[in-house]
């Protein structure tokens, strides 16, 4: 299914070489698939076999492929959508008794409902599907504790207590009303609810419609397609043909893996919701949250402030990172493609978020005075005052070092963080002792400890590096200012 790309954590998988192309390990399942598939009007797959590759189950070119070339082409009858699943005879019969706000229950829902039954017209995709995922919901709680401090652990427990609340909420209803296989829990567990929505999460597509909002689809066999960023294949849906295309703008070689962008997504989004993570990753970030007290000064005008920059600190965070990427840049994949198979460190990012920076100093104004000088809170040049940018840059060193401090250790012995004069030394043997448990243990930890401290370990490195970064930027203004702040 969807896994990841080069060097990714992942294991690799062997499996007997068959003569025929066509059906190269693919296995009856996908055999069955690609048949029923071609029986009605899907064109393309002859394009391609399901393959095993270092990233796991995926797609290979049987042939050289020109650009511009449409590869695959499904109709839309074969497509799983909302109006389809809710204009089921079936399940439009138990939509009336039970509300489902989230359109993906509704697709797990719709995928469970079709699994149990005998004579399912999606058999051949759902038997094609993987049966388990690794994504953090099925992590243990020794696995999650190698995410201790990490964003994803909050949101994964939240996230699963969620999932847990809408399983017993749906299937309490729908068990006593309609006592069948389908909503039976002893029959559909929990654990069964997860994998479904693990299915809608890591397979389904958001296209943009004709009237110019987003919707999910699910596609037989364009979900077998692993994920690059430097892929530059195009999905889209073609609504003079009534069909989900894929487009290649690049030239496929014969026998090589075919990939699509899933997004510029860091890994602790790719664990999350795909279970793999990339050996490099240059969307790797931490997310840092500063949002205002309602009740501190000036409050109405700074919110007012900001918002007129398009920056909204009271629903969302700021990403930090650590390497700098030429998002705007046209040759960017080949950058990145440059960075993957050249082994090279990619370039470090040279100064800290700078919507962070800018968030920081409007809220950190104390005087109605401030406010004259508010706009350069968000350029390079010029000060709202020493006093303002003092205050910012030791509030951020701090939460930087605590936000460090929280994170798992492999090591009991590992020093704790000091203070801002010891912590980058220390941050330095904190993830130095992290690296050497994983080399040292590699082989008898469970490959989800494995991406853990992986995560873990990048994201630490994130911290440190923008704690450089800040206090490189104290000492400039200390020096240029002629203050000491010890």
């Amino acid at each position: 299914g969807i896994n990841a790309e080069y060097g990714a954590e992942r294991t690799h998988m062997s499996c007997p070489n068959y003569h025929d192309e066509t059906s190269l390990i693919e296995g009856p399942e996908v055999q069955k698939l690609r048949e029923y598939l071609e029986a009605r009007g899907v064109q393309g797959l002859r394009n391609f076999s399901v393959d095993y590759f270092e990233t796991g189950r995926g797609i290979k070119a049987l042939k050289e492929i020109e650009e511009n070339q449409t590869i695959l082409s499904i109709p839309s009858s074969l497509l799983v959508t909302k109006e389809k699943i809710s204009s089921d005879p079936d399940i439009s019969l138990f939509l009336q008794d039970v509300e489902v706000k989230e359109d993906d229950n509704l697709f797990a829902l719709f995928l469970l409902f079709e699994k149990n039954k005998k004579d399912s017209q999606y058999k051949y995709y759902l038997q094609s599907i993987p049966q388990e995922y690794e994504n953090t919901l099925f992590f243990n709680d020794d696995e999650l504790n190698e995410l201790k401090g990490s964003n994803i652990l909050g949101y994964t427990l939240r996230q699963r207590q969620q999932v847990e609340d809408d399983y017993n909420n749906l299937f309490g209803i729908l068990s006593k009303r309609y006592p069948t296989e389908s909503f039976n829990p002893e029959i559909v567990t929990l654990n069964q609810f997860l994998w479904a929505l693990s299915s809608v999460w890591s397979r389904s597509f958001d296209i943009m419609w004709n009237d110019g909002k987003r919707r999910r689809i699910m596609v037989p066999f364009a979900d077998f397609f692993n994920h690059s960023v430097c892929s530059h294949i195009e999905h889209y849906y073609d609504f003079d043909d009534e069909c989900f295309k894929y487009k290649t703008h690049e030239k496929l070689a014969h026998s090589q893996e075919v990939f699509i962008n899933y997004g510029p997504l860091p890994n602790w989004k790719l664990l999350r919701y795909y279970g793999f993570i990339l050996q490099k990753n240059l969307f790797d970030s931490v997310e840092l949250w500063t949002s205002m007290n309602e009740n501190a000064p000036m409050f109405a005008l700074k919110k007012s402030l900001l918002k007129r920059k398009g920056i909204d600190c009271q629903k969302s965070g700021f990403h930090i990172y650590l390497h700098s990427l030429p998002l705007h840049d046209e040759k960017v994949r080949n950058y990145i493609k440059f960075y993957q198979k050249e082994e090279a460190e990619g370039t470090l990012a040279e100064i800290v978020n700078p919507n962070l920076l800018a968030c920081l100093r409007i809220q950190r104004m104390s005087e109605l005075s401030d406010l004259i000088e508010a706009e350069k809170a968000f350029t390079t040049e010029g000060l709202i005052s020493v006093e303002n940018e003092v205050s910012v840059y030791l509030s951020l060193e701090a939460a930087l070092i605590d936000m460090f401090s929280q994170y798992h250790a492999s090591e009991r012995q590992t020093p704790q963080i000091g203070d801002h004069r010891t912590a980058c030394e220390d941050m330095r043997k904190n993830i130095q002792a992290d690296t050497h448990y994983l080399e040292l243990n590699w082989q008898t930890l469970s490959h989800k400890k494995r991406m853990a401290i992986r995560v873990r370990i990048t994201e630490k490195q994130i911290l440190l590096h923008n704690l450089i970064l800040v206090q490189q930027m104290k000492r400039k203004l200390c020096q240029t200012f002629s203050i000491s702040l010890e």
